[in-house]
């Protein structure tokens, strides 16, 4: 008897109605479409402003762009854009020309609309830009270029070159929004050597690669043990133990500060244990909430001497180079962008002008901090010489 009734209700359950799922609100029609529409064309993209279809029937939820970004891997795109805004912004174009978008009223039900079809003609897209600034440099240790980018956009510049494997791979890779600066690659002997650079968008389009065959200028990085203390007459004293010596002591939580409230210049003067001509070096500020901010060196001369006159004097010293801090994105005291922090926390680098003078003696005269006090700080100090 069970057996019997759970086979009529098995039949029952078999015979009865299978209800498949329908689009929310299915019966409230397809939406009509936008009318008069304009486009404002721009690098890498354009805006397209239209009239919205009537409220009624199939009334729209939004209104979405369809279209191709890329002619030879045909890599597509959406837009969205809301019933309270009357435009949308297409981009992320991989070249300028011509390019067909297809506009469509959604409703709630996601029921499209019959598309519009309209042309848009992007600019030059930004990394494209980029790419054209760049052009490879014998440097040392490597090779560095500098690069332009006006639209600040996002953008990633690569150096490639070979490993002992005889494979292409990143050296090094600069992600970035600034409007301008550098991207280096360091670390190779002085053998002959092929680099290329090439960009890339936050698309995924990339640029072509250009490609230089350079020797590096030899450089090594200068034995910090060596550097000693070398006090002289109109130097300033250190406050609040942190010393001129923690400027080499490869730890970033302390470092050189002077007394504060006296007047600029501030000196400083250090042995770096050796004859060299130097090649390079790197500055890290003070961090963290004080970046770009309070002690923190603006201005700057960097002395070299291979004698000089005890008595405090700039006899026996040669001007070396001036120097200024830069916050890659210019933006106002108080207001950091991640470049800015990225920047400072690898150490702002800066290059002596080739075919200087030997030099064992440094002497770090600071003109301007970042908040035009009397005062400096800083947190370590390292360089690189070419003998």
């Amino acid at each position: 008897m069970a057996v019997s009734l759970l086979s009529a209700l098995l039949l029952l359950a078999s015979c009865a109605k299978v209800e498949t799922q329908m689009p929310i609100n299915a019966a409230a029609g397809k939406p009509g479409q936008v009318t008069n529409v304009t486009i404002d064309n721009f690098k890498g993209g354009a805006t397209i402003t239209y009239v919205l279809p009537k409220v009624g029937v199939g009334t729209p939820l939004y209104i979405m762009a369809e279209y191709e970004i890329n002619k030879v891997t045909h890599k597509t795109r959406q837009a969205k854009s809301s019933v309270y805004n009357n435009q949308l912004v297409v981009d992320g174009f991989n070249t300028e020309g011509e390019y067909t978008v297809k506009l469509y009223a959604v409703s709630s039900s996601e029921e499209k609309s019959d598309p519009v079809v309209v042309v848009v003609k992007p600019e030059t897209p930004p990394f494209r830009d980029v790419f054209a600034s760049l052009k490879l440099l014998r440097d040392f240790g490597g090779t560095s270029t500098a690069f332009t980018n006006e639209t600040k956009s996002n953008v990633a510049i690569s150096i490639i070159t070979k490993n002992k494997n005889n494979e292409f791979y990143p050296a090094e890779t600069l992600y970035t929004s600034a409007e301008e600066g550098n991207i280096v690659a360091r670390g190779f002997d002085t053998l002959s050597r092929d680099f290329g650079v090439f960009v890339r968008d936050k698309y995924n389009n990339y640029s072509d690669t250009l490609w230089v065959k350079l020797n590096p200028i030899f450089e090594k990085l200068l034995d910090k043990t060596k550097y000693r203390e070398f006090s002289l007459p109109g130097d300033n004293a250190p406050e609040y133990g942190w010393v001129v010596s923690r400027l080499w002591d490869n730890k970033f939580d302390t470092g050189y500060h002077s007394i504060e409230g006296i007047p600029m210049p501030i000196r400083i003067t250090f042995d770096l244990g050796v004859v060299t001509k130097l090649s390079r070096f790197k500055m890290w500020q003070r961090h963290d909430d004080l970046l770009y901010q309070w002690g923190n060196p603006r201005l700057w001369t960097m002395w070299g001497s291979v004698n000089p006159n005890q008595d405090g004097s700039y006899n026996g010293w040669v001007k070396l180079m001036d120097c200024e801090s830069i916050k890659p994105s210019k933006s106002p005291l108080g207001t950091n962008t991640a470049d800015d922090v990225a920047y400072a926390k690898a150490g702002e680098e800066y290059i002596f002008p080739v075919g200087g003078p030997d030099v064992r003696y440094i002497r770090f005269e600071c003109h301007q901090n970042w908040s035009n006090s009397g005062k400096l700080h800083m947190m370590e100090l390292t360089f690189w010489g070419g003998n």
